[in-house]
This record gives structure tokens, sequence and C-alpha cells, in this order.
């Protein structure tokens, strides 16, 4: 069967042939991202800029062990060769851009990048808007793999992250300040 959810939609999403996943709002599912349970296994799931988002406390390994926990809990609600598409705030950016500007990293709003510590804190205007763990390439892939995923890809903030995606659900994804991967199930 081809289920195809997007986490992080407040609204339904069946109109277009995806299903919504949320605690928020309205979605086709009412879940809690850090224990997803799906009604039916997924044959894509969109994860765009909602990882980060998941509480987590202590320190850097801890919060590692953490997102592998809940990587692996995604990775159990999918299909055999079911895809993955995670979206989180580009790490890597954020720390070259802190080293190539030390003295105005915190001042780029007249810049292609605007807000460098957004993309560390979140907005924080809530609970929900509020990062707890920072993302580069090698640390986000090598989480999806300890969780079993396997052909682990960038994708190119300026391709689309799925085909019959609408951009209009994940413009933060089209963003050259995301980090865009998508992995398989096994």
């Amino acid at each position: 069967m081809n289920t195809q959810y997007c986490l992080g939609v407040t609204r339904s999403l069946k109109d277009i042939g995806w299903l919504s996943v949320d605690l928020a709002g309205a979605p086709d599912v009412q879940c809690d991202f850090a224990h997803l349970t799906l009604p039916e296994p997924a044959s894509v799931l969109v994860a765009s800029h909602v990882l980060e988002h998941i509480p987590q406390r202590g320190r850097g390994e801890d919060r590692v062990r953490r997102t592998i926990e809940i990587l692996t809990c995604w990775h159990s609600q999918m299909q055999p060769d079911a895809a993955l598409i995670v979206c989180v705030p580009d790490g890597d950016l954020v720390t070259r851009l802190m080293i190539e500007r030390p003295h105005n990293y915190w001042s780029l709003s007249n810049t292609e990048f605007r807000d460098i510590l957004g993309l560390i804190y979140g907005g924080n205007q809530d609970d929900l808007n509020r990062h707890y763990m920072l993302f580069n390439q090698s640390c986000l892939s090598w989480c999806l793999a300890q969780a079993g995923f396997i052909e682990i890809e960038r994708i190119p903030p300026e391709r689309d992250l799925w085909p019959g995606l609408p951009r209009t659900l994940n413009t933060a994804a089209h963003d050259l300040r995301s980090l865009n991967l998508v992995a398989f199930v096994a």
C-alpha cells in the first residue's frame, strides 16, 4: 500500500494523497513524533524541520542516543523499501558562518542567511518552537544508519523533496540553510 505521511502538519492532507501527523490542530493522525504510531506502515515519511524540535535533555551523547531511538521508532513504522525524508537546520553551515564572521555572525539579516541564531535555537515563541538539537550532515547520517536506514543521500534545497509533495508544505526545506536527507528502509 502507498501510504505517505508528513510530520508537523496540523491540517488534513488527504485531498493531495498524503496524511498529516501532529499533536496540535486537526491533522489526519494525532500522534507524538517521539513515539510515532501510524495507522498503516509508511511508504514515505517526511519530517521537515521536526526532528530538532523534539524535546531532549542532557549532553550531546545523550541527545544523539535519543535521536537514534526516535529514528528507530520511525523506522519501525515504515514499509520495506520506504523512504524517509528528514530536513533540519544545517549545522555545518551554522558552524562555517560563525567561523567566517566571528564579529557579526548574529547580524546576518541583510544576507541570504538571515538569522543564524534562529537556526540554532528556533524561534522560541513557545515550547513547540524551540530547537533541542543541531545536526550536521555527518551526525544525522550516522544517526540514520544506526537506526537501520540505508542509502542515505543529501537532497539539494532546490530539488523537490518528493514527487507530489507541494513545496508550500515545506518552505523551510527549500531554504539554502536546510540540510535535507533521504534514507531508505532495507
